[in-house]
């Protein structure tokens, strides 16, 4: 006859080797994906005053914009115009192509786009940008004790993957790595003659690094 003891020590050894049971995913970061969407942002200007000019609240507008992809953007920067007779003169076009490029924009990533059905006297900008959703986390419907299931808690791992969602500080990341940036090899050779000398390696501050970048503004999208 089996000892009562030994009986159930071995219960608790089968149960501790059991197999998880079939239920929610263990995986923390299929139970709580970060989901990352592409959208397209566009915004139609009106060229209607000489020369490209822009009013006041289309200034504003494409001030926005341009921020944001320059923040946010990728793939090219769209401008997409009509090609009737009433369309936006080649002159209006390469005024807005030239407020791009004085904002930063790249040239070779501006690409322009004619299409018939466009409205007149207009030019529409569009681009890429990638947005996230975070899970929504507090699901305590586990036990907080002993869960001789195997399986882990409910609420594991959600914080981890919310905190990061919040974080990115662009949700491409999330999707795909950046490419490697060159190496300034001007600031590395100045840092190895400046240690071999015995001097300080660190860069000398700027008056405006040293105010912490005051007076320096940017529009948000």
């Amino acid at each position: 006859m089996l000892n009562p003891m030994r009986a159930s020590a071995l219960v608790l050894l089968l149960v501790a080797c059991t197999p998880p049971q079939e239920g929610p995913a263990l995986d923390y970061r299929e139970r709580y994906p970060v989901n990352v969407t592409s959208e397209t942002v566009a915004l139609a200007l009106s060229l209607a005053a000489p020369n490209g000019a822009l009013g006041a609240q289309d200034e504003a507008r494409l001030n926005a914009i341009l921020a944001g992809y320059l923040d946010r953007g990728h793939g090219p920067l769209t401008l997409i115009a009509g090609t009737q007779a009433n369309a936006p003169s080649f002159a209006e076009l390469e005024a807005v192509r030239g407020r791009l490029v004085e904002a930063g924009v790249p040239e070779n990533a501006i690409r322009l786009v004619g299409l018939p059905q466009m409205p007149a006297n207009t030019v529409t900008l569009s681009y890429e940008r990638f947005n996230v959703t975070v899970p929504t986390c507090g699901d305590w419907s586990s036990p907080t004790g002993h869960d001789y299931s195997n399986n882990v808690h409910s609420n594991f791992g959600c914080a981890n993957q919310r905190m990061m969602g919040l974080m990115v500080a662009d949700p491409a990341d999330l999707v795909r790595m950046r490419d490697a940036q060159p190496t300034d090899t001007q600031v590395m050779n100045r840092v190895v003659q400046r240690h071999r000398k015995g001097e300080p390696t660190a860069a000398t501050p700027t008056p405006l690094q040293i105010q912490g970048g005051a007076g320096i503004t940017k529009t948000a999208q």
